[in-house]
């Protein structure tokens, strides 16, 4: 018996069963390490609470703890189902018999979820009556996130896709003229135009895009982290196919780069947040970004050194880079999609419209944007290039460190579709050409432009020197052209 503080009377503990204080203990116990929830008075735990990151393949165990305020439903059973059997299945069986009697209120077991393929999805976990009047207790859904499972063969397209882009950057390093480099820093108008495009223009259109169109915050979000992030290095490569300024390309590539260790992180800073609140709590190492420059620099760097010190070395690299680079459009086409499929299967039309807008207004806009400024025909194709092109390494870190799993993954979706996107117009561009030259090859006269002179090509053997082209005043007149400038 307890007195109170006053004195005014007393009073004792009510009375407490056995059975209830076991019931309390093993709640106690069980709230401190799983989720709980409870209807009607039957509370149900789990340990682990929800599975966040659950390998493709692989099988985890799920305890469950059901607990009962008293022995009316004697006749129950515990029913689970998954809600998207494509992602997680369960493994063995799914339905539990839960023994409730005078001397247990509570019963315990456990069962098996496989991970199938990346994404989330929830598990339906219903405990009811197993006899009439079949009586519903208790629902609860039980989330489950699937990860992608790491693969030898995603090393070994890491590792050749390396190997490639270093020598496309060595066959660019041959190409380049230190002149034009000196030139372009003594008066960078080319490099402000595109750093303006770039970072300026591409943002603000990636947001605008994402907003207007139905996507999700992940989508929305890769959207615009691949708007954030020009320099792709796939740029360089269609610059030189159609005879744009290689050296320009390859600078503006190194500057956009290390531009990004500010303006695409301030980006995602400001504008981030408008699709994942916390998103504007985390930052992206500089020396992450920086990484992209490791694709660049050395095979640069390297071709530079061969240009100046191995001139026939130089040649050779530069005359088997389209069959090379046929090669590796090949194992892109075939390995690359093979590594990467569960990609293409979350593709669908908003995605490559999406990313279809973003790659056609880059190009209008670059190229607009140098032709007010009164560039040459070979650096408008350059800018337009490099304000199309986005940097899919530097969005997938973005999202890396934005997004946790497997919702980085799911929202990498768009970047890829982006960079599928972008290259179409210059992949056009490039059959177009080529379609033309080879209808010209059929007539006398094939008019040819080039950054500086307008040239002519003939099928007259005699009057042509060892390229078809003219280079004398005097064939010039003969076919009245005029030798000027093209803007």
């Amino acid at each position: 018996m307890l007195r109170n503080r006053r004195g005014r009377g007393s009073w004792s503990w009510p009375p407490i069963t056995v059975l209830q204080i076991q019931a309390s203990v093993c709640l106690w116990f069980s709230a401190a390490y799983a989720q709980s929830m409870s209807s009607n008075g039957v509370i149900v735990t789990f340990n682990p609470p929800n599975i966040k990151q659950l390998a493709e393949d692989s099988i985890t165990n799920v305890t469950f703890n059901v607990t009962f305020p008293n022995n009316e439903h004697q006749h129950v059973a515990m029913f689970v189902e998954s809600n998207d059997a494509t992602i997680a299945m369960l493994v063995g069986n799914n339905t539990f018999d839960l023994v409730v009697n005078e001397t247990s209120l509570n019963t315990s077991g456990y069962f098996a979820v496989q991970g199938l393929f990346i994404g989330r999805t929830t598990l339906k976990i219903a405990i009811r009556e197993v006899t009439a009047p079949y009586m519903n207790i208790l629902a609860v859904n039980y989330n489950v996130a699937v990860v992608r499972k790491e693969a030898v063969q995603t090393l070994i397209f890491t590792i050749a896709l390396g190997v490639f882009l270093f020598y496309f950057n060595m066959v660019f390093g041959c190409k380049m003229e230190l002149p034009i480099v000196k030139e372009i820093l003594k008066k960078p108008i080319q490099p402000a135009i595109g750093f303006a495009c770039q970072f300026l223009f591409m943002p603000g259109l990636s947001f605008g895009i994402a907003k207007l169109l139905p996507l999700s915050n992940e989508l929305g979000l890769g959207l615009l982290a691949i708007g954030c992030s020009p320099g792709g290095g796939s740029s360089n490569i269609f610059v030189y196919l159609l005879d744009g300024d290689v050296t320009l390309s390859i600078m503006m590539t190194f500057i956009s780069i290390v531009s990004s260790i500010g303006m695409t992180t301030l980006w995602i800073w400001a504008l981030g947040r408008y699709f994942i609140p916390d998103t504007s709590r985390n930052i992206i190492p500089p020396q992450k970004i920086l990484q992209s420059l490791a694709i660049v620099v050395p095979g640069v760097g390297v071709g530079l050194l061969v240009q100046r010190f191995l001139p026939k070395v130089a040649e050779f690299l530069v005359r088997y880079f389209k069959p090379v680079l046929g090669v590796f459009m090949l194992f892109l086409c075939s390995f690359g999609v093979y590594v990467n499929w569960y990609m293409f299967q979350f593709f669908s039309g908003m995605t490559f419209l999406s990313g279809l807008l973003l790659a056609i207004f880059g190009y209008l806009f670059g190229g607009l944007a140098a032709w007010m400024f009164r560039q040459t025909w070979a650096r408008i194709k350059t800018i337009a290039i490099e304000t199309a092109f986005q940097n899919i390494g530097i969005a997938l870190l973005v999202l890396r460190f934005s997004l946790g799993q497997p919702d980085a993954d799911l929202a990498a979706v768009m970047p890829v579709s982006c960079l599928f996107v972008q290259i179409l117009p210059a992949v056009i561009a490039i059959i177009g050409r080529t379609i033309y030259e080879r209808k010209c090859s059929d007539k006398d006269i094939i008019i040819d432009y080039t950054e500086t002179k307008l040239y002519v090509k003939t099928k007259d053997q005699n009057s042509q020197d060892e390229h078809g082209i003219f280079t004398t005043d005097n064939s010039k007149q003969h076919h009245g052209i005029k030798e000027e400038r093209v803007l």
